[in-house]
């Protein structure tokens, strides 16, 4: 793999990690609403 290939499949990863924790943060939101 070039290093580029590896520079996307990391700055994807951590996107999708991000996605991940904000929908973690919007459950235990609508948790302590209810």
């Amino acid at each position: 793999m070039s290093n580029d290939m590896i520079r996307n499949v990391e700055a994807e990863q951590s996107v999708l990690g991000s996605i991940i924790q904000e929908g973690d943060l919007i459950k235990d939101c609508q948790l302590k609403v209810k």
